[in-house]
């Protein structure tokens, strides 16, 4: 029996090719997804880098950047969705990769051109949350469109469930993602500019978009429009050739390193050729061209070691810049081996090109992390000079703990130094890494000293370097020469038990340096809420009437900063000569630049009244004295410490005088002058015989919230010159609070001088409610009032 032959059904041609297009439709619409995936995190790696060189690389420009990308997803992904439903079609899709692309070239453009001009003028706390959504928000949002219009679109095209659609698209979307977030990281920031990175993302997405759009389209109009694209990508890569080699200076070295952006420019500094090494915005290193000498004051301070440890023969150099540091010391010393731990690999041999470093068998150069580099050697060493910390925006937190000190602890050698490099500011706040640092210092080595760069006295940012040894007399007063005495800061003056051990569980360096960073915003201006700071030390102490222990302290916190923040400090120490009780009294003077004959003088009492009498509740209870006391003494304190470097070009000196006794006053005599002013003006010559003092500003009640400072009568006729200069500034600055018009006659500190005859002023709101009452508290001062009183004092020496 013959079985039937068995028909074997085979498709016909045509259906083949259908199928197979349909299937490269469905694998081309995947790999778009895939691609516009990459360019989504490669956007977010880059944002990062794009915004540290004006906010650092701190948490706030990072949850900046992440919230961003996020917020723009979301909403990408929500309107994508509707978009899709409303028009299914494959030319709306590409349409939108296409501006994406447009997008990604404005956001070039800003990079380029706006970002430099804003990006120091912005918050560093807000800042680059406001830069990121300006740049980043819209190319991430319209990327962010592309999966739901992704899944709509293959949903049409076969008969596969939406889940398995959905979870191929986000497969695909997600692979992207982490294509282009290793391929950034591991391959292209390493080889090319951030700008040539974000140029290509934008051509690449442009022409997928013009691509897809054409094709997408009637036949009809293709062949047009395959014009158009050639000239558009044409005149995309002219631009973007313009834009990315776009920059005004002319560098030695513009390259992306693992970490920063590199750059080595020639400039001139003091009239000699100099040339500097700038990681993102910051200048890191740099030294003289004419005799290699180092240009940076903190990089002179690693010669410390020569009085420290004079016989060093193994030294760390942790963050190596443009070593010259390390340059420096094996150019002291035939016989010294230094290492230098840098974790940017191209530094070396940029150093060796440009900064003369020379290539020697003495130099051992670890490319790796500190701490790591700690972990794994046993060598203990002489010396060891840590520079790890970029700026004041890029402080890393694993080398500010005590672990970390530990660390270094057991690599130094018994008789050998640590020396690191900080930057922040002398500041009472109760919140400040600079004085964490030394207290998770003091905590872990025995002897510690601190440097004030610029200068003890100033409340500026600046550098600082803080050395440590294993025992006190390493670093024993006598070894210092008279230089570095002079820039030594006691820190005896700071209370530090307001401040944290850092740990490695516990810190966070960008909350701790939120006071810093407000700081570097407001560097120009007068800082009123240090001088508030202040303020609120001087009512720590209690009340501050003659005689009481408040008073005491108070006087011994003045002659302490003065100490620091001038040249020479006087204390006149006298007895009342009032009749109805004699009393202890003491004028505390201060003066910066002492050997300069023309002098001006800012005065105010520190005294505050026994007795409420203003007040109608309680009036046998002291006065707090927040306004009446406090405020000028915190104002002539901070004014002195931003105000001394200023001072050193002019022709004249200035001296700070806090006056005791103004509130005393027994009997209501119509010939009563404040007895501290009254005798320092009976005892002048015993320090002004040879001297011209040019001017008296008096400062008293200068904080109230609700300023109004009046012209007052004395100051205005009798110092007329000096009161108008003093007003001119004052109303340009701050109308709402000045007012030239003469409301009261008030004797106070400086009509002692006005009766000797020299031209004397009083800056004071008398229309003070809390004036003599219990309730002349903290709580009554504003940090903006100080503010304008020191930015009018600031105009008027800075002007003199």
């Amino acid at each position: 029996m013959l079985f039937p032959r068995k028909r074997h059904w085979s498709m016909p041609l045509s259906g083949k090719i259908l199928t197979m297009f349909t299937w490269l439709k469905q694998k081309i619409l995947l790999f778009v997804v895939f691609i516009t995936g990459a360019a989504v995190l490669m956007v977010e790696v880059l944002a990062v880098r794009i915004l540290s060189p004006y906010f650092g690389a701190t948490i706030f420009t990072v949850s900046s950047v992440l919230s961003t990308i996020l917020l723009a997803l979301s909403l990408g992904y929500y309107y994508g969705g509707r978009l899709a439903d409303k028009f299914p079609d494959k030319k709306y899709f590409y349409s939108i990769i296409l501006l994406s692309g447009v997008s990604i070239f404005i956001l070039l453009i800003m990079m380029v051109y706006l970002v430099p001009t804003i990006g120091y003028q912005l918050s560093i706390i807000s800042g680059p949350l406001i830069l990121s959504l300006l740049l980043f928000l819209i190319p991430s949002l319209l990327l962010g469109t592309l999966s739901p219009y992704a899944i709509r679109l293959l949903s049409a095209d076969r008969e596969v469930g939406v889940g398995q659609i959905s979870g191929l698209v986000f497969f695909a979307s997600t692979l992207g993602s982490i294509f282009g977030s290793l391929s950034s990281g591991f391959l292209f920031i390493p080889l090319f500019s951030q700008k040539t990175i974000i140029a290509v993302i934008g051509l690449v997405l442009f022409m997928l978009g013009t691509v897809g759009t054409i094709l997408s389209v009637d036949k009809k109009i293709r062949a047009k429009l395959w014009w158009v694209f050639v000239v558009a990508v044409t005149l995309l890569l002219l631009f973007s050739y313009q834009v990315v080699k776009a920059d005004g200076r002319q560098y030695l070295v513009n390259d992306d390193g693992w970490y920063s952006q590199i750059k080595v420019f020639d400039s001139t500094l003091e009239g000699r050729p100099a040339r500097y090494l700038q990681l993102d915005h910051n200048s890191s290193s740099a030294l003289f061209l004419d005799d290699q000498s180092l240009v940076f004051d903190y990089t002179k301070y690693y010669e410390l070691h020569q009085n420290l440890v004079p016989d060093m023969t193994t030294a760390l150099v942790l963050g190596g810049g443009a070593y010259t540091v390390p340059k420096k010391l094996l150019e002291e010393s035939p016989d010294i081996i230094v290492d230098v731990v840098e974790v940017e690999p191209k530094l070396l041999p940029i150093s060796q090109q440009f900064f003369f470093v020379p290539e020697s068998d003495r130099l051992i150069n670890h490319v790796t992390d500190a701490r790591r580099y700690l972990l794994e050697t046993e060598t203990r060493y002489d010396f060891i000079f840590s520079d790890a910390y970029n700026t004041l925006f890029s402080t890393p937190d694993h080398l500010v703990t005590s672990e970390f000190f530990t660390l270094v602890k057991d690599h130094v050698s018994d008789n050998g130094v640590l020396m690191i490099n900080s930057i922040g500011s002398l500041t009472l706040s109760e919140r400040s890494l600079l004085m964490s640092q030394i207290k998770t210092l003091k905590s872990v080595f025995p002897a510690v000293k601190v440097f004030a760069v610029q200068g003890r006295g100033s409340s500026a940012l600046q550098n600082f370097i803080i050395v440590a040894a294993r025992d006190n007399s390493i670093l024993d007063d006598d070894k210092l020469p008279e230089y570095y005495k002079n820039h030594l800061v006691n820190i005896d003056r700071f209370d530090f038990d307001q401040y944290q051990v850092l740990y490695d569980e516990n810190v966070s360096t960008e909350h701790l340096l939120i006071p810093e960073f407000k700081k570097f915003v407001i560097r120009d201006q007068f800082n009123g809420a240090e001088a508030l700071l202040l303020i609120k030390k001087q009512l720590s102490f209690g009340p501050r009437f003659v005689g009481s222990s408040g008073h005491q302290e108070l006087k011994a916190f003045i002659t302490r900063e003065l100490n620091d923040r001038t040249d020479n400090v006087i204390t006149q120490t006298f007895i009342s000569s009032e009749p109805e009780k004699s009393v202890e009294l003491a004028n505390i003077i201060g003066q910066i630049y002492p050997d300069k004959e023309n002098r001006f003088l800012l005065i105010t009492h520190f005294d505050t009244k026994q007795f409420a009498d203003q007040d109608r509740s309680i009036p046998s209870s002291p006065v707090p004295g927040a306004n009446d006391g406090a405020s000028g003494v915190a104002l002539q304190l901070e004014l002195i410490a931003e105000l001394k470097e200023t001072l050193a070009d002019k022709s004249y000196g200035l001296d700070v005088v806090f006056f005791d006794g103004e509130e005393i006053q027994y009997g209501q005599r119509a010939d009563w002058i404040p007895l501290g002013s009254k005798y320092f003006i009976d005892h002048l010559d015993d320090y002004y015989s040879d001297k011209n003092i040019a001017g008296v500003i008096n400062l008293d009640l200068v904080c109230d919230k609700h300023l109004q400072i009046y012209s007052e009568g004395f100051s205005q006729t009798q110092a007329s010159t000096l009161n108008q200069h003093i007003f001119s500034i004052a109303e340009e600055l701050y109308p709402q609070n000045f007012n030239s018009e003469r409301k009261y006659d008030i004797i106070d500190d400086h009509y002692a001088f006005i009766k000797a005859g020299i031209p004397a002023i009083l800056l004071i709101d008398l229309d003070y409610p809390q004036f003599h009452t219990t309730q002349d508290s903290l709580s009554q001062c504003s940090a903006s009032s100080l503010t304008k009183v020191g930015n009018v004092l600031k105009q008027f020496f800075i002007t003199e």
